[in-house]
């Protein structure tokens, strides 16, 4: 049987997130992320435009500008 975040009750969550940006580790994390969609963007500059480049642009950006 598989848990999900649902099953997790929510002091228990609250402890962790604020554990986790007590120790820096989301702050460090997103960092890493924004690097790399950095990277893949710049990887992406040198290929023709297409659907799919910009699909994989929004992809990489997308990804670390969401909220949750």
């Amino acid at each position: 049987m598989s848990s999900t975040a649902n099953d997790v009750p929510e002091e228990a969550k609250t402890r962790l997130l604020t554990a986790l940006n007590h120790s820096g580790a989301l702050a460090s994390t997103r960092e890493v992320a924004i690097r790399e969609a950095d990277a893949a963007c710049q990887a992406l500059s040198n290929l023709p435009d297409s659907r799919a480049k910009r699909a994989l642009f929004t992809v990489a950006r997308a990804t670390v500008h969401r909220e949750s």
